[in-house]
């Protein structure tokens, strides 16, 4: 009897250790691990998918790397809703964001300085693009965005090479930080661009802000601007008083025909609002 209550105890001993063993394993640093993805794109350049959020993390300096086609780690992605840049990237390599087909959103930096060949290659869903600072948009690097409705640069764009904009058949508006003169002497385009060159509207003297507020440069001096346009996503909106040196004093087309905004906060600055500032909201 002895012997046997004996081995019972020492089974029961080692059960209990086995069993405590499990409880004390430390879990998982990150539970959710499977669904976020990293890696490198670049020299000196890492990139952080999320793919609960869809949200792509571009972060490091220097140029992203150039890829063949089909061989981007992004390539064909369904994940990726919007890709957001940060500052120190100088470059988006080539086929880098290819066949992107659910990219809506993209925010570049002012460290951005070209992007590469093909770079959105057919990103069909993506309907608008900010680029500051950038000097050089390389051989069809929005070609294929059929989405594509609204450009916005700055005055550092000089060369659009051929069919930069292949493909780009809603593009309709084109917005430029300087003048009309230094849009036509100022910038290169190439061949296969009609899409860019012809049939859009566009606006001059123009500057957005990094959520897509655009505002008009003029004032007697040019030392004021007016909201002029709303392209942002947002629903709860405020103005600036003041953008850069320029006071914001008018709200002029403003949010016209934007449906998706429940509040707005108006700055003691703007003394003028237009009768169609909020027309059809």
């Amino acid at each position: 009897m002895k012997k046997t209550v004996s081995v019972t105890i020492t089974f029961l001993l080692i059960l209990s250790m086995i069993m405590t063993a499990f409880l004390i394993i430390p879990a998982p640093a990150n539970a959710d691990s499977e669904n976020v993805v990293t890696g490198s794109c670049g020299e000196k350049v890492t990139y952080s998918l999320n793919k609960d959020t869809g949200v792509l993390t571009i972060s490091g300096t220097g140029e992203m790397n150039d890829y063949a086609w089909s061989k981007s780690p992004f390539f064909n992605s369904g994940d990726i809703k919007t890709v957001v840049i940060e500052k120190g990237v100088t470059k988006i390599g080539q086929y880098v964001f290819d066949s992107c087909y659910e990219l809506v959103d993209v925010t570049i930096p002012d460290s951005m300085e070209t992007i590469g060949r093909y770079a959105f290659y057919y990103c069909e869903k993506l309907p608008k693009i900010h680029i500051n600072k950038v000097a050089t948009l390389d051989t069809g690097a929005f070609q294929g965005c059929s989405s594509l409705k609204y450009f916005i640069c700055g005055k550092s764009l000089t060369k659009i090479e051929d069919m930069a904009f292949s493909g780009c058949t809603a593009l309709n508006y084109v917005f430029y930080e300087g003048t009309q003169t230094e849009f036509k002497n100022n910038i290169s385009v190439g061949s296969s661009n009609s899409n860019f060159t012809s049939g859009v509207s566009r606006y001059y003297n123009m500057i957005f802000t990094s959520d897509y507020m655009g505002f008009y440069i003029t004032g007697k001096n040019d030392d004021e601007v007016s909201l002029e346009w709303y392209l942002g996503d947002k629903t709860v909106i405020e103005i600036p008083a003041v953008l850069g040196s320029y006071p914001v004093t008018t709200l002029d087309y403003a949010f016209s025909d934007n449906d998706n905004i429940t509040s707005v906060t108006i700055p003691d600055s703007v003394t003028a609002i237009t009768g169609i500032a909020f027309y059809d909201c």
